[in-house]
C-alpha cells in the first residue's frame, strides 16, 4: 500500500511530462495541422487517464491509511485488507467505478470516509470543468454520434465553434487566456491533486 503522498508524486510527475510533451509539439514544425491536433488529443487522453488513475489509488490508498492527509486523518469506514479488497469495497457491487463522473467521486467519498471533504472540496469547486473534460474525452474515446453531439455543445459554448475536432478544441486558446485547452486540463488535474494533497 502507497501512502497518498507517495500516490500524488508519482501522478504529478506524469502531468509534468505531459505538459512538456505538449509544449514539444508546440515547438515541432508537423507536415500536417491533423497530426498537431491527433498528437495533442493522446496527451490529454494521457493525461485524463492520469487523472482516473489517480482517484482509484487515491481512494484506495485512504481506505487503508491510518495517517494524516491534509492535517487530518481522512477516517475510512473501510476495512481492507489490501489493494483488491479496497478496490473491491470501494466498487459497492458495481462491476466498475467510473472515476470520470465528478459526482460519482464525490459521492463514494460522502460514503467510505468521514472526513471526505479533504477530497471532495476541491472537486466541488472544478465540477463544470471536469464535466467538460469528461464530454472531451467521450468524443476522442468513442467518437459515438452522442458524444459528438454532447462535444460540439461543448465546442459552442466554449469557444463559439461547431464541428471542428477534439485536437482543434484542445490546441485553442482557455480560459486562462495563456495556455491551450489541453495544458489547460493538465494543469487542472495537477492542481486537483496538489489540492487534495497538499
Amino acid at each position: 500500500m502507497s501512502s497518498p503522498k507517495q500516490v500524488k508524486t508519482q501522478y504529478i510527475a506524469q502531468l509534468d511530462r505531459l505538459i512538456s510533451i505538449d509544449a514539444e509539439y508546440q515547438r515541432i514544425s508537423f507536415s500536417s495541422v491533423d497530426i498537431l491536433h491527433q498528437s495533442i488529443e493522446y496527451t490529454f487522453l494521457q493525461g485524463y487517464k492520469n487523472w482516473e488513475n489517480f482517484i482509484e489509488d487515491l481512494f484506495i490508498s485512504c481506505s487503508q491509511y491510518k495517517g494524516k492527509v491534509f492535517g487530518s486523518k481522512v477516517g475510512s469506514y473501510l476495512k481492507p485488507v489490501d489493494d483488491v479488497h479496497a478496490l473491491n469495497l470501494l466498487k459497492l457491487e458495481k462491476d466498475f467505478i467510473d472515476w470520470t463522473s465528478p459526482e460519482t467521486i464525490i459521492s463514494r467519498a460522502e460514503i467510505c470516509f468521514s472526513n471526505h471533504e479533504i477530497i471532495t472540496k476541491s472537486i466541488k469547486l472544478t465540477t463544470k470543468d471536469l464535466r467538460d473534460a469528461k464530454k472531451l474525452r467521450n468524443c476522442i474515446a468513442h467518437g459515438s454520434k452522442e458524444s459528438i453531439r454532447i462535444f460540439n455543445e461543448l465546442c459552442r459554448n466554449n469557444v463559439g465553434a461547431v464541428n471542428i475536432t477534439p485536437g482543434q478544441y484542445l490546441n485553442t486558446i482557455s480560459p486562462d487566456r495563456s495556455n491551450n485547452y489541453n495544458v489547460y486540463y493538465l494543469l487542472l488535474f495537477k492542481k486537483l491533486i496538489n489540492n487534495i494533497i497538499p
